[in-house]
């Protein structure tokens, strides 16, 4: 930790934020005005502790030295010191900065940095934090190892949320703060070659929807801006690998060397970063702050139009030509007495589709992490007379060992479809969720998703034929609270299967995302078991009600079976959609939600989940 500070002496901060005065005039704002004008005057009128993550970067610094000229007190965090220090230089003399060395990646990091500013703050803690740390890595997904997409969301989503839970206490303690998120367009639209940075920007989108949320009842508002390219180093920094993710042979390599002859034109387009720095800094003290606000230049707006009046086809035709990818062709049928991988094959979608893919005459490798759930299944298929073509492999695809154990030498790995259906959900306010548990989420869900890919997808691009059939439910376009982990798996799930249909089309390798609502295959129980776990805390209220909550979504959701059949006729249809959406009771509605705004999905779901029984109880406690 660097012990430097500017500004006044550490005695002067046991009475932060404010003097006298300006708590006289606090108690006169709302005797006259009532609690958003106290508000408003404390925005305006009291120097706050700001943390900025990513200090080091282009707009990390430019936001610390805007702060400091509105005249806050600035935590300045980043990971490499020299740099802490140039921010430093570049400081009016006398401003109240603090450097702090922090590793978002790194729990000890995060928890020494949480003491230091305790202690130099004496124990007021920060009013707001904004995340402008990140990462990106551009270039295909099949040459984005799981390691590299787990540093995208350690960097990008579950770090940020660890530091904002750390600091959390003392905004609920004082019922205000802000935690403000800078993420990118890209978590809204998927670009090949963009996939790894794409699909941890959807998360951090889900999980952030949650937070604002649940944290709306404590008073602490939570931000996100979406930004579109900013001419900075992270850029440059994005491209930095590709010569990395070359070897002999590689059917990339092409692929590599256009990408990077984008790379001039990438530096050039996008807003200055000083730009964003004025917003994030007018956002920062905004009384009444929008839950979002977006930032980019005509190059991302004409992105994100395209994305929203182009079919789904039309896009992807649109994204290939810019990253100069070859023309999709048509992905081959998997033909009677073809084999088919499915993951999770013991769970209630992965055993109905199991059982569906066999009913149609083809060959199922059936893996799961279950072995007791596995022979549950062989007995179903031999019930059925399904036995000759289900076989059953013990997998974990959480591990690379147990991968390539059950699949074999990479010559027996010939599949014509792969079918994915493992998964788990963890449920609970995302305060009492431990940074593990959000971590294994999107180790299951996401990065396990890929790591079957690269071990069984090499072989359809070879053969021209092949297809991925990867679920994500409802919960992949719209979070809600108390799932925030579960969303941000989700929505990854949805960037990751786009950013593959794109990249693999040309090899006639087909991707298509199908689309469950809440079915009652014991994955909802299983998230409530989850809260048995946890100390409610603040949330008792939720913990009381949590019975009736899963009741309704288990009474709103729709047939497993009805599912497997859905994923059966996709793998054997001509002409396989990018989409399919199976929500059964749910289809309106899991179609109207993305398209209400945000005000509106905020309110439905404050009654839904019970936040308002949450916020009262909490109002007659304190």
């Amino acid at each position: 930790m660097l012990e430097v500070g500017l500004g006044e002496p550490r005695s002067h901060l046991v009475r932060n934020p404010a003097s006298d005065a300006i708590a006289k005039r606090e108690e006169f704002f709302f005797r006259e005005h009532g609690p958003r004008a106290r508000l408003n005057a404390w925005c305006k009128n009291v120097r706050m502790n700001i943390l900025v993550t990513g200090a080091t970067g282009g707009v990390g610094s430019a936001l610390v030295l805007r702060l400091l000229e509105h005249g806050h007190r600035v935590f300045a965090a980043g990971r490499r010191p020299s740099s802490l220090f140039e921010v430093q230089r570049k400081a009016p003399a006398g401003a109240p900065l603090d450097l702090i060395q922090l590793d978002l990646c790194d729990p000890e990091s995060l928890e020494e940095a949480r003491v230091e500013v305790l202690e130099r703050t004496g124990g007021y803690g920060l009013d707001a934090i904004v995340h402008a740390a990140g990462m990106a890595e551009v270039g295909p997904m099949m040459t984005i190892t799981p390691a590299a997409l787990t540093r995208h969301f350690e960097t990008n989503v579950t770090g940020p949320v660890a530091l904002d839970l750390a600091f959390l206490p003392q905004m609920r303690a004082r019922k205000r703060g802000m935690l403000l998120h800078v993420g990118g367009i890209v978590d809204r639209l998927t670009l090949a070659m963009h996939g790894a940075y794409g699909t941890s920007m959807h998360a951090l989108r889900a999980i952030t929807g949650t937070l604002r949320q649940e944290l709306s009842v404590f008073g602490v508002d939570v931000l996100l801006v979406e930004t579109g390219s900013i001419r900075t180093p992270f850029v440059e920094d994005a491209f930095d690998g590709l010569d990395a993710k070359r070897w002999s042979g590689s059917r990339w390599n092409e692929v590599l060397d256009r990408l990077e002859t984008l790379r001039p034109i990438a530096a050039r387009v996008g807003v200055n970063a000083s730009e964003v720095a004025e917003e994030l800094a007018e956002l920062v003290s905004d009384p009444s702050p929008p839950a979002s606000r977006r930032i980019t230049g005509p190059f991302g707006t004409v992105q994100l139009l395209a994305n929203r009046l182009l079919p789904v086809e039309a896009f992807d035709a649109l994204v290939r030509r810019t990253v100069a990818l070859p023309k999709a062709i048509l992905t081959k049928a998997p033909a009677a007495g073809g084999t088919v991988l499915v993951t999770g094959a013991a769970g209630g979608m992965g055993s109905a589709a199991t059982m569906a893919l066999a009913n149609r005459g083809l060959n199922v490798l059936a893996t799961d992490v279950d072995p007791h759930a596995l022979e549950a299944l062989s007995a179903r298929c031999e019930r059925a007379q399904l036995g000759h073509l289900v076989r059953t492999k013990v997998m974990d695809v959480t591990s690379p060992a147990s991968i390539g154990e059950a699949l074999g030498a990479s010559e027996e790995r010939t599949f014509e479809a792969l079918v994915h259906t493992a998964g788990i959900a963890t449920a609970g306010p995302l305060d009492l969720l431990s940074r593990e548990a959000i971590r294994e989420q999107l180790n299951v869900n996401v990065v396990g998703l890929l790591r079957v890919i690269r071990a069984v997808v090499p072989r359809m691009c070879d053969q021209r034929q092949g297809r991925i059939i990867a679920l994500s439910s409802i919960a992949g376009s719209v979070s809600a609270p108390f799932f925030g982990a579960y969303h941000a798996s989700e929505f990854a799930t949805r960037a990751l299967t786009a950013a593959l249909r794109q990249e693999l089309g040309h090899f006639g390798v087909g991707v298509t995302l199908v689309s469950p609502g809440f079915v009652a295959t014991g994955l909802i129980e299983a998230a409530r078991e989850s809260l048995e776990t946890m100390e409610p805390g603040g949330w008792s209220e939720l913990f009381a009600q949590a019975d009736s909550v899963v009741d309704r979504l288990r009474r709103a959701g729709g047939s497993a079976r009805q599912v497997g059949k859905t994923i059966a006729r996709v793998a054997v249809a001509t002409e396989p959609p990018p989409y399919v959406s199976v929500a059964g009771r749910l289809e309106v509605i899991s179609k109207a939600l993305p398209l209400a705004p945000r005000s509106v999905l905020d309110r439905v779901f404050f009654e839904t989940f019970g936040l308002r029984r949450v916020k009262k109880a909490l109002d007659q406690s304190s």
